[in-house]
């Protein structure tokens, strides 16, 4: 030990030594920031956060001091709020919680990772480690399409991307926001107002206002306008409320009304019912798999939509056959009991086919293989006379509705995936 603390009080003697006569022969060198004094495994900790953000690799001209983008400490504040925000998610979700379960069990679901009400949802006692815990859902899951999440995240870039020669998707026709209304016309955007809106909607009779980047089925209005009569998600309302809704809308659009197969409007005719298809990547075969689906029916609370959460049902597909099995209600929201029929309408759900399902399959893994970095996709599809169309894309798919039938990591190929992430 004495030898090699004198081999180093040595050689930092001569590292003193060397940079004395450095000075002497050149000067004292230039001040540097702390920018410039990253370690190399730093700087590729700080340019692979940044450069998640930026799309792109940092300039190192850019910036502060002409020393790169911001530094390291911005880069994780940044992804310290993200993640705080993505946690509070899972706080929110047990905070409206009606699981009723005491403090005992509660603490056995938050060790795992899940929330209270995940214990009523899924058959812990059989597997617990094949369910996808709420934890990895909530914080992990957002991080796998990286970059270029913001296609999912924002429904006009969706369209805009699968919606011309890959898959057909709802034709967006205005943008509203914040009192101001844009047409899109021969691909230009062309200023207008929102009577232009009413007057369509009394030509194509129905359409749909959303939220550019909302979720959950939250701030969609089905308008419209028959015989002088306007109607929001089927209420009877007059055409000024009709205008102060649009009026009153933030980063929305006015898309095309998808109407949907005579067997779904038979089974709940007052909501769009849709299918949830989530897509994965197998990087063993170089192509997209799918890894669950299953079709969604509205009910008296969730017109004119389908989500589970708010009071909808949840129903198996067999992915082979495309055939329906039995649906359920989200625990906070009804009973915890299986429906072969619609518990409204009385309409039978089990045994059912969707038709064209095998094109359907086909259809979607195409357009996931053109998108080989997005490599998550939950699509929401609504299956019509002559065909289906695509709603929309989900960067970090709710998990609850699919795993209630069947837990996700039970395929092989499915826990491969996550792990490959890390999100497990």
């Amino acid at each position: 030990m004495r030898r090699i603390w004198r081999r180093s009080c040595a050689s930092s003697a001569a590292t003193r030594l060397c940079a004395g006569a450095c000075r002497r022969t050149h000067g004292a060198p230039p001040k540097r920031s702390i920018a410039t004094l990253r370690t190399k495994p730093f700087e590729r900790l700080w340019r692979s956060s940044y450069d998640r953000r930026a799309g792109d690799r940092a300039d190192p001209t850019r910036g502060r001091g002409g020393h790169g983008a911001p530094p390291l400490m911005i880069a994780r504040a940044r992804r310290f709020f993200s993640l705080a925000l993505r946690f509070k998610g899972m706080v929110d979700r047990e905070r409206k919680s009606k699981s009723g379960l005491g403090l005992l069990k509660r603490w056995s679901a938050w060790r795992r990772g899940f929330v209270s009400e995940s214990l009523m949802i899924y058959e812990m006692n059989k597997r617990p480690g094949a369910y996808l815990s709420d934890y990895a859902r909530h914080v992990r899951t957002p991080d796998i399409n990286e970059r270029f999440k913001s296609v999912l995240d924002n429904k006009f870039i969706f369209s805009r991307m699968f919606g011309a020669d890959v898959l057909r998707t709802p034709q967006v026709y205005f943008w509203l926001d914040r009192g101001k209304t844009f047409a899109f016309r021969d691909s230009r955007v062309v200023k207008t107002e929102a009577a232009d809106v009413i007057m369509l909607c009394r030509e194509r009779s129905r359409l749909i206002v959303k939220s550019v980047d909302g979720g959950g089925g939250a701030n969609v209005f089905a308008i419209e306008v028959k015989d002088g009569q306007a109607l929001i998600n089927h209420r009877k309302v007059e055409i000024a409320d009709l205008e102060r809704l649009l009026a009153s809308r933030t980063n929305a659009i006015a898309i095309e009304f998808a109407e949907q197969h005579r067997y779904a409007r038979d089974i709940f005719p007052l909501a769009t019912n849709t299918v949830r298809v989530l897509t994965m990547w197998d990087y063993d075969a170089g192509c997209p798999f799918i890894a669950a689906a299953v079709h969604r029916f509205g009910r008296t609370p969730t017109i004119p939509v389908d989500n589970w959460s708010r009071g909808g049902l949840s129903v198996a597909i067999d992915l082979e056959r495309g055939c329906l099995g039995r649906g359920i209600m989200h625990p906070s929201t009804g009973d915890r009991e299986w429906h072969s029929a619609h518990p409204e309408t009385g309409q039978q759900i089990e045994g059912v086919a969707i038709p064209g399902w095998g094109s359907i399959c086909t259809k979607i893994l195409h357009a996931a293989g053109t998108a080989p970095f997005l490599p998550y996709i939950g699509w929401d599809v609504v299956v019509t006379e002559d065909g289906f169309v695509v709603l929309e894309g989900n960067n970090f798919s709710d998990v609850n509705l699919l795993q209630v039938h069947q837990p996700l990591l039970g395929d092989p190929r499915v826990r491969k995936f996550y792990e490959y992430h890390g999100v497990i």
